[in-house]
């Protein structure tokens, strides 16, 4: 069985992120920074048992790529070749949204891991160019490693799954779980000590159960998958938010939550 979804505790991920080290700099405007379901992890790496397994490392990055061939010619190729000096196969691609470094541990038969990175920088309206940059601006470094490596904050984290959660519930209408609607309300009031509160373990459990219900390769994943992985994620920060509040910043969070809603 080739594994498909992985922790930032494990090799494949640990080695991606230091290629990703490699081609960091000082400068946060030309550096990839880590999004999504991995910037979750890497703010909370004390809760080891409760990380949850992601099939990919999800990147911003600000300088707008023109095509495939100045992709691989640059930031895809330093990629490649730092990972294949790790005993990596590596390709890379252009799908619909990102730039895609396909990381692979043996091939056919002997396949053993499969992960990615998506590189998310094509083209987009003024407004999102306008958050982006606030959130690259304000990323957060992270990670025990000698060269930078740059994180979206918990706060820019925080609004995208709360618009994302509320659109699905929308979609879902009458459908909806009460308890997904419940949780959704508490994150959506900055509630964060009772969305502390709710237990994770089987919870974590159930979701890697779904992550093996469909192929990673899916344009897009189950709308039940995306919900439970998003209300997940934010119980968890909420542990983080409530347990630290000093990290939280409630000011920039409100900025970050209007500028998010907006669009």
């Amino acid at each position: 069985m080739v594994l498909v979804h992985f922790t930032i505790l494990e090799d494949v991920v640990r080695n991606s992120m230091d290629a990703l080290s490699d081609i960091s700099t000082q400068d946060k405007s030309t550096s990839p920074i880590i999004v999504g379901g991995m910037a979750v992890q890497l703010h909370c790496p004390e809760r080891k048992e409760l990380l949850r397994p992601t099939g990919d490392i999800d990147l911003l990055y600000l300088p707008r790529i023109s095509d495939y061939q100045e992709f691989a010619r640059g930031l895809g190729g330093e990629m490649q070749n730092a990972l294949r000096a790790r005993g990596y196969q590596v390709q890379l691609k252009r799908t619909r949204s990102s730039y895609e470094v396909k990381i692979m541990k043996g091939q056919q038969a002997k396949a053993q891991e499969l992960f990615f990175v998506h590189f998310e920088c094509l083209p987009q309206g003024q407004q999102d160019n306008l958050i982006d940059k606030r959130e690259a601006e304000n990323s957060v470094e992270l990670g025990e490693r000698e060269k930078s490596i740059y994180v979206i904050r918990i706060e820019d984290i925080i609004p995208r799954k709360i618009r994302r959660i509320r659109r699905v519930l929308e979609e879902q209408g009458e459908k909806a779980d009460p308890l997904h609607r419940s949780l959704y309300k508490l994150a959506d009031s900055g509630d964060w000590g009772k969305l502390a509160q709710y237990t994770l373990e089987d919870w974590c459990t159930a979701i890697t159960t779904m992550q093996a219900g469909f192929s990673i390769s899916q344009k897009v994943p189950p709308r039940d998958y995306v919900i439970n992985k998003d209300l997940y994620d934010l119980c968890l920060l909420a542990r983080k938010v409530d347990g630290q509040p000093h990290l939280f910043n409630r000011s920039y969070y409100s900025v970050a939550r209007s500028q998010i809603d907006a669009i």
